[in-house]
């Protein structure tokens, strides 16, 4: 058996793994490219208005926070529209 360095033996891996993760790269952006893109679901929330501001709405966080507030404050209702008001 003929003997391999280690170092051969690394430096094969690593070129193999970086053939690999291209190749996976490729083949995302080729997925990507190709399939449509859905629709954000945005939990049946209604977007603001164009002229106001987004600021209440950007941050998915906060929404999901006054959400959850209004969800144990009032069990029975539904948040439909969020709107900062300055």
């Amino acid at each position: 058996m003929p003997e391999t360095s280690l170092a051969l033996i690394c430096v094969t891996a690593f070129i193999a793994v970086f053939v690999l993760l291209a190749l996976l790269a490729v083949v995302m952006e080729l997925l990507t490219r190709l399939t449509p893109q859905p629709a954000v679901p945005t939990g049946g929330m209604r977007s603001a208005p164009p002229s106001e501001t987004k600021a209440a709405t950007d941050d998915p966080a906060r929404v999901a926070a006054i959400v959850s507030a209004y969800r144990r404050t009032f069990p029975d209702r539904k948040v439909t529209y969020i709107e900062q008001i300055r």
